[in-house]
């Protein structure tokens, strides 16, 4: 029995003794990542943390991208994690860190765009390859209020919604030969502000011209029907601009003529 005992208790001590002589430190980073940045010098944390350490998180230094404000740091690329600002502490877990930087477009809603038209729609979670809607100013088609067109007779399905006013404009113009005479020609031919890459909105395009300038009194549009580029079969979808909260969009005959608005993305 006291063999049994002293065994196992020398067992021990050459368990510990080696437990002891192997002892490793797990140490974790926090690495910075730029997130679409154009210019700069990306954040380097040259410290490396245990679990439980107290990190404080760097500043953007010289990093910028170009049309964009720099709004801090996230722990997911679409900024969905958990927000980091700069100069705020977190307590490092059991995993390194990964901080992307976080950029939110210069312009808003009701701003004047780089065109000199008003914007009216902002992407602000990245769905498209654009940022941002900018309607033509009032006076862009000879100085004069919108002028009116037919939106000719396409024959063509083309899409409802935001994003897809410019393809819709390029099928329209190329299935009517350029016709000068139709409504997305005159869009896809205008030069606005030393622009030339504007065309005629989309249905669901119009609605946010609607919704977001119109109503509030902005753009100088007239109080009566807009033309859409999205079409179905023979009839396109016009925008009734009138001063109600209720939205009337209608397909109306490519006989009739209403007025012309452009937008561009960017």
């Amino acid at each position: 029995m006291n063999r049994i005992l002293l065994f196992t208790f020398t067992l021990a001590v050459m368990i510990f003794s080696f437990g002891s002589c192997n002892l490793v430190t797990i140490s974790y980073a926090v690495t910075y990542r730029g997130n679409g940045s154009t210019a700069g010098i990306i954040a380097t944390d040259k410290y490396t943390y245990q679990n439980s350490d107290i990190v404080t998180v760097l500043p953007k230094g010289t990093l910028v991208n170009e049309g964009y404000i720099f709004t801090g740091w996230n722990t997911q690329e679409d900024g969905l994690g958990t927000d980091r600002a700069p100069g705020s502490t977190f307590q490092m877990g059991s995993i390194d860190v990964v901080l992307y930087a976080q950029w939110e477009t210069k312009y808003k809603v009701k701003d004047i765009g780089p065109a000199g038209g008003i914007i009216f729609y902002v992407d602000h979670i990245n769905e498209y390859d654009w940022d941002c809607l900018e309607v033509a100013p009032y006076g862009w088609y000879n100085d004069d209020r919108d002028p009116v067109f037919r939106p000719g007779m396409t024959n063509l399905l083309t899409g409802l919604l935001i994003g897809s006013g410019e393809s819709n404009t390029s099928k329209i113009v190329s299935y009517m030969y350029n016709d000068e005479s139709i409504a997305a020609k005159v869009c896809s031919d205008a030069i606005i502000g030393a622009f030339d890459d504007w065309f005629l909105p989309s249905k669901e395009e119009l609605s946010q011209i609607f919704q977001n300038l119109f109503l509030a009194g902005i753009g100088g549009f007239r109080a009566n029907m807009y033309w859409s580029s999205s079409t179905l079969g023979q009839n396109t979808w016009a925008q009734q601009f009138l001063y109600r909260l209720e939205e009337t969009p209608e397909l109306q005959s490519w006989t009739s003529e209403y007025y012309v608005r452009p937008i561009r993305s960017f």
